[in-house]
């Protein structure tokens, strides 16, 4: 089965030293037994980084987790 996600994270950005920065995305994780394959679609806000770098970005990511019991 297909299910909807939503997530918010807090990315490091690394600029100078460690920058903190917020995340937040929405997507869809499938399931099949001990498999999940997932996708999402998001944008990352960078909260100190200097002035002449881009500080939101529009970020997407895959996921493939293989679960052992």
């Amino acid at each position: 089965p297909v299910r909807p996600t939503a997530t918010l994270s807090l990315p490091i950005f690394f600029v100078d030293g460690a920058r903190p920065g917020l995340r937040g995305s929405v997507g869809a994780l499938w399931s099949a037994g001990m498999i999940q394959v997932g996708g999402d679609l998001g944008l990352s806000y960078a909260l100190s980084v200097p002035d002449d770098f881009v500080k939101t970005t529009f970020v997407g990511s895959l996921t493939f987790e293989v679960g052992f019991e």
